[in-house]
């Protein structure tokens, strides 16, 4: 194999690896250090297929830990029991075992009455595609949301859901968000609303606390 080869087998290898972990791997192997070598051939076979296999063995782990993040927006007039009552229902759903949520709400003055109460969901994926959860849920929701448009869906790879744990569960990203988040607090004991619940997904709660990804 040529060094231009070699290059070439890097750029390919790496081409659709969007996340920050494997854009880390990227940056750690694919120094300009690392195309030197490759260049003068100094960075041989041996290595090159040592770190495609690491490259691989992150984007299996990645492709096998799949979550939804499933955002459901009632009307904003929507009293915080009848959510509630509707979300006991959602979470009958057959495919929803592992699982944390949070109610929100979106006011962001505490002297003013409380508007946009609404549900955040990290789901651990099962085999049940996109179209038929936004489907399901907004079934069983109909009555609360305006359209399926209510019902907003995402698929994560596990890194992004510690950065959707992050966001309903750590420390918000800018002061304004802070504000609200302390505000959300405050309005969660006022109602004996709970920060969070889960349901088998202690573990990544945890696993993240562990590993200082979770913001105090």
């Amino acid at each position: 194999m040529t060094s231009d080869d070699k290059i070439k087998k890097f750029d390919a290898l790496f081409a659709g690896l969007r996340t920050e972990v494997l854009q880390t791997q990227y940056k750690k192997y694919y120094s300009e250090i690392v195309r030197n070598q490759l260049k003068n051939n100094q960075f041989g076979d041996t290595q090159l297929q040592a770190v495609y296999n690491q490259a691989m063995a992150i984007r299996k782990s990645e492709e096998a830990d799949q979550f939804y993040f499933i955002t459901i927006c009632p009307y904003e007039d929507i009293e915080l029991q009848s959510l509630i009552k509707v979300m006991t229902k959602v979470l009958k759903k057959k495919w929803l075992n592992d699982y944390v949520y949070v109610y929100e709400q979106r006011q962001d003055d505490s002297d003013k009455p409380t508007y946009g109460i609404h549900v955040h969901m990290i789901v651990k994926r099962e085999a049940i595609a996109k179209s038929d959860v936004i489907r399901e849920v907004y079934n069983t929701c109909k009555n609360i949301v305006g359209t399926k448009q209510s019902i907003d869906v995402k698929l994560l790879h596990k890194h992004d859901m510690w950065v959707r744990l992050n966001y309903i569960l750590g420390q918000k990203s800018t002061e304004e968000k802070q504000k609200k988040q302390i505000i959300d607090k405050v309005w969660r004991e006022k109602n004996r609303i709970e920060p969070y619940y889960q349901n088998n997904f202690l573990h990544y709660i945890q696993e993240y606390k562990d590993n200082a990804l979770l913001s105090p």
